[in-house]
């Protein structure tokens, strides 16, 4: 639903620029979201999102237990689930933190991750955006 709501918005809003948002223009087949155990006192969740790279055209979210880097191999290659895959882009945080960072929009952390995304890639665009301005002036 992430990527779905991700790709409608920028189709919609951003049709001549879409290709210079990172995300439509080389966008993971799929995401593994792994989970760490509790840290106390604090009792924060560790999550990191890898988004990779697959031969399938199948888009999916899949929960994992470990995902091991690959540390001869500086392209960022990853162990997960049996098989290696090529990691696009990854995220480390937590539960609470990820919760809290989309809080403006209460319970809605769908809308807010695609949004947040969209946000954390409008520096590029917004250069994009400049420099096909200048050339048409």
């Amino acid at each position: 639903m992430f990527l779905s709501n991700y790709r409608l918005l920028i189709e919609t809003n951003f049709p001549t620029l879409r290709n210079h948002f990172k995300l439509y223009a080389q966008p993971p087949q799929l995401i593994f979201m792994e989970l760490g155990g509790p840290d106390e006192p604090q009792f924060e969740i560790p999550l990191t999102i890898y988004r990779v790279k697959s031969s399938t055209s199948q888009l999916k979210i899949e929960f994992v237990d470990a995902a091991r880097r690959d540390t001869e191999d500086g392209a960022g290659r990853y162990f997960i689930n049996g098989e290696w895959y090529t990691v696009v882009s990854w995220t480390g945080t937590s539960v609470r933190s990820l919760i809290r960072k989309y809080s403006v929009f209460g319970q809605m952390y769908l809308r807010a991750a695609v949004y947040g995304q969209i946000l954390g890639e409008l520096r590029t665009v917004q250069s994009a955006f400049r420099s096909e301005v200048s050339k048409t002036n």
